[in-house]
C-alpha cells in the first residue's frame, strides 16, 4: 500500500517500486530480446523473398519494405561550420532515471 502525501511517495514505499520498476524492466528487456529474435527470423527467412504477408483472412499482417528518410549530420555541420552550429546549439539540462542493476 503506497503511503502518500500530497502525491509523494513516502520513503517506505520508494524501494519496492524501484524493485518493482527493476523487474518491469527486466521484462521488457525478456521480451525485447525475443521479439528481435523472432523478427530476425521472419526477416531472414519469408521477407528475404517477399515485402508483405497475407494471412488466411485475406489481411496484410506485416510487410518489410524498403523506406527512406533524410538525417541531419550534426557531427559534420559542426565540423565544416563550427561558428554556425555554436550560434544554433544549446545545452539543456535534462533529469535522467536509471535503476541500477
Amino acid at each position: 500500500m503506497l503511503h502518500t502525501i500530497n502525491n509523494i511517495v513516502s520513503f517506505y514505499d520508494t524501494e519496492p517500486l524501484i524493485l518493482k520498476c527493476k523487474d518491469i524492466k527486466h521484462k521488457i528487456d525478456v521480451l525485447q530480446a525475443e521479439y528481435d529474435k523472432v523478427k530476425k527470423l521472419l526477416t531472414e527467412g519469408y521477407f528475404s523473398t517477399q515485402d508483405e504477408f497475407i494471412g488466411s483472412e485475406g489481411l496484410v499482417l506485416a510487410t518489410y519494405k524498403d523506406q527512406s528518410r533524410n538525417q541531419f549530420m550534426g557531427s559534420e555541420f559542426k565540423k565544416d561550420h563550427p561558428v554556425m552550429y555554436s550560434t544554433y546549439s544549446v545545452e539543456i539540462p535534462v533529469k535522467v532515471f536509471l535503476i541500477k542493476k
